[in-house]
């Protein structure tokens, strides 16, 4: 496999060896999330990111500052959002690893998630009613 320059964008190794490779059985909606992080990833850096980026602290940096502000109108992004930002970014990185296009292998830690308490009855709580 031919490797890109590393001043590459790192959207150009998501179009040409990522998807090609690991989102064949994606829907499109699966794309477009893969699509939406790396537009937030760009916001953050106020520059396209490139493959360089994938590093802890800049990757880190990211993700607290999209916690704090990356929703609509600045406000803080879900949870589950940045979660799911930090796993995205972090499953193209160890692909990238694993083809030996990056050296460095991710150590992010995951986003604890509240669990939601349901706001309705079960089933079950109902027929007891």
């Amino acid at each position: 496999m031919k490797k890109p320059a590393k001043s590459r964008k790192l959207r150009d190794y998501f179009d040409t060896i990522f998807a090609p490779a690991r989102m064949v059985n994606h829907s499109k909606s699966g794309r477009y999330q893969y699509r939406l992080n790396l537009e937030r990833l760009d916001a953050v850096l106020g520059r396209p990111a490139l493959l360089s980026d994938l590093n802890d602290a800049t990757i880190n940096k990211v993700i607290a500052a999209i916690a704090a502000s990356g929703g609509r109108n600045g406000r803080p992004l879900a949870k589950g959002s940045v979660e799911k930002f930090r796993d995205n970014i972090t499953c193209m990185w160890r692909y990238f690893n694993q083809v030996r296009v990056v050296d460095t292998y991710p150590s992010i830690p995951q986003v604890v998630v509240p669990v939601r308490i349901p706001k309705a009855f079960t089933r079950e709580e109902l027929n007891r009613l």
